[in-house]
């Protein structure tokens, strides 16, 4: 196998408290660590040095693709591997990427991301080939993902389709980066977000993810307002565009679980389960609609099929869920819907599995003894 060299790169700025847990996690994976710091006035810079990482120092520009593509540019490894400094490596090892890496029919890989404790893992593009037409795009939201695209097309040229080239040139990965995040850091990320968002929407106003990464962060700041108006703007540009992929359906989720329960939150649920009906949030909000209207009937043949999902085994390669809704809140939603058709036995057993779930909640625990109760015996649940 041919040896080929790997460095991970990360941007960072009074990243002190978090750093040394990142980059403990990279080194055994990477040849180098380079770390471009943006103005640290803690010990962030020491920190890195300590631990063995090259540390270079630029201003911030405003603007995330410039930083991580300066980043890059002081690397020395054949391969990138772009990390953030409160993410971690939790699986993987050095010889099966090595292994990965030698593939020259690659350019790219996606690894899985988890984005918060609570939710699924999704895929990201991270790993890339050190290569000057390889570069992040994007004020806020920056990706390569952009520029790989364009080299599957120079590779398709001339053929039928463009499809199998990315297939070809981006493999999936099987290593695991985790995000952590306290409610304080984000809330802090959010207010240096908005003007970063507001500049990009100024450079580009049809994107619609900036759009709903703008509601993200006015709701993340208190303004729900202002929150709704961009996710609305952001489905108004999905509906012109008329596409149907899978982030396009985020500023509906978004807005269905902020809105009350309306006539116009029912048709949006409607047009958003239509546009798409493999949107796992999309299904238990519909579920729950029908749990509260006590449509018992047609909610639980949904909420059978949310409990059957291993959220970690059958992750969804393009978004994260809330893991809850695979799990203790689809339990809820069953045995609620075993409450209403008498079903005691059975609804205890699903309070049961709700309680495991979530073992702090007293509610499920009284709600599951009076079921038994009712029940006057035991009963197992079908169809998991």
């Amino acid at each position: 196998m041919t040896d080929v060299s790997c460095s991970a790169v990360l941007i960072a700025r009074n990243e002190e408290a978090i750093i040394e847990g990142c980059l403990r996690s990279v080194r055994d994976l990477a040849d180098e660590i380079v770390v471009l710091d943006t103005g640290s006035t803690d010990q962030t810079r020491d920190r890195a040095r300590n631990l063995g990482a090259r540390v270079v120092e630029s201003d911030w520009r405003d603007d995330f693709a410039k930083a991580r593509n300066e980043a890059v540019s002081h690397a020395r490894g054949q391969w990138i591997l772009s990390i953030d400094a409160d993410e971690r490596i939790m699986r993987g090892d050095r010889e099966g990427l090595r292994l990965l890496l030698s593939d020259a029919s690659r350019v790219a890989y996606r690894l899985w991301l988890r984005p918060d404790a609570a939710f699924t893992p999704f895929r990201h593009c991270r790993l890339f080939r050190n290569h000057r037409d390889i570069r992040f795009e994007g004020r806020i939201r920056e990706s390569v993902v952009p520029s790989l695209r364009r080299l599957a097309d120079q590779q398709a040229s001339g053929h039928a389709s463009n499809r199998s080239s990315f297939d070809v040139l981006v493999g999936d990965c099987d290593a695991w980066i985790e995000h952590h995040d306290e409610p304080a850091v984000r809330h802090r990320k959010h207010g240096r977000d908005l003007p970063l968002l507001r500049q990009a929407i100024q450079d580009d106003d049809e994107n619609a993810l900036y759009w709903t990464d703008l509601g993200r962060a006015l709701a993340g700041v208190g303004d729900s307002g202002g929150a709704l108006t961009a996710w609305q703007r952001a489905i108004e540009l999905v509906r012109r565009r008329g596409s149907g992929r899978p982030t396009d359906s985020l500023p509906y989720t978004d807005v269905l679980q902020h809105r009350t329960d309306d006539g116009q939150r029912r048709a949006l649920l409607d047009e958003a389960s239509a546009r798409f009906p493999q949107n796992h949030l999309l299904v238990w909000l519909r579920a729950e609609s029908l749990v509260a209207e006590r449509r018992f009937e047609v909610a639980e043949p949904l909420l059978r099929g949310l409990a059957s999902i291993d959220g970690e085994r059958d992750a969804c390669p393009d978004l994260a869920y809330d893991r809850r809704i695979f799990a203790e809140f689809a339990y809820l939603g069953l045995a609620t819907c075993c409450v209403g058709a008498g079903r005691w036995a059975e609804a205890a057993e699903w309070y049961g599995l709700a309680e495991a779930a979530q073992p702090s909640s007293l509610e499920y625990r009284a709600k599951r003894t009076l079921s038994l109760r009712r029940a006057g015996g035991g009963g197992r649940p079908a169809g998991l």
